[in-house]
């Protein structure tokens, strides 16, 4: 199975979480590639262009990263699944938050991003909230990596 893993990743957080993923899948001899989506212009003011849009047409399984911004789903994100992706994918998501508990922004941007990809016919397997500022993060990727790992396994 071909894997992307496609993050947006503003602090490196999210990406790092992309990373930990792919060395876990690449031990089991997958074929995993790590690619972030880059923007022109400013995200803050919401005048932005993709200047890197992974293109996913090669992939078996999709795993996307996506920071929360403001309680919600970054506006790159959404920009990048509702214009770059393809029908027919199956994907998991993750997001990373600051916040220490999903509730507080977390849960929600992962529910906008199972609607922007169950309006592309992406089949969800499986989301994740990734709280940074919480002591058991390690704890919350080791078991993120271990949930998607038995995807591999089924």
């Amino acid at each position: 199975m071909k894997t992307g893993i496609i993050v947006y990743s503003k602090t490196g957080n999210t990406f790092y979480v992309g990373q930990r993923l792919r060395e876990s899948l690449e031990k089991l001899g997958q074929k995993v590639f790590l690619e972030r989506i880059g923007i022109s212009g400013s995200e803050e003011s919401g005048k932005f262009e993709l200047s890197n849009s992974p293109d996913v047409s090669e992939y078996d399984l999709l795993i996307l990263g996506s920071p929360v911004h403001g309680f919600s789903l970054c506006p790159v994100m959404t920009k990048y699944i509702s214009e770059a992706l393809a029908k027919d994918k199956k994907v998991i998501c993750f997001v990373t938050q600051f916040f220490a508990f999903p509730w507080l922004g977390g849960n929600r941007a992962v529910k906008q991003m199972k609607s922007l990809c169950t309006q592309k016919d992406l089949s969800i397997i499986y989301t994740e909230v990734i709280n940074w500022s919480s002591k058991k993060r390690e704890e919350q990727i080791l078991n993120f990596i271990d949930k998607v790992l038995t995807v591999y396994k089924a």
